[in-house]
């Protein structure tokens, strides 16, 4: 496959060009190498830096351990039983 050239990264992500040179210059940005003066990418690179991209980056999904939707966030009576602050209804803390 030919080396992709910034502009179709640009098309395909929808990040403008100046992010992409950003990154570049920042060394954040996929792999890429010059000809000339033209910036090219390697589709693998793109597709290894997205890897590294989602696995740094991603949030959600269900993991073990987290509260739930039906549980409380709310610290339970027998926490306050054990001398732990309270605040009261103005806010001031007992």
């Amino acid at each position: 496959m030919a080396p992709l050239r910034t502009s179709d990264l640009v098309r395909e992500f929808g990040i403008p060009e100046a992010t992409w040179r950003w990154w570049r210059h920042r060394g954040e940005g996929p792999r890429s190498f010059k000809l000339g003066r033209t910036v090219f990418y390697e589709r693998d690179d793109i597709d290894d830096w997205l890897v590294a991209q989602k696995s740094t980056t991603a949030k959600g999904g269900a993991v073990e351990g987290c509260i739930s939707a039906t549980q409380s966030l709310e610290p339970s009576s027998a926490g306050r039983s054990q001398g732990q602050p309270q605040k009261s209804s103005q806010g001031i803390v007992k």
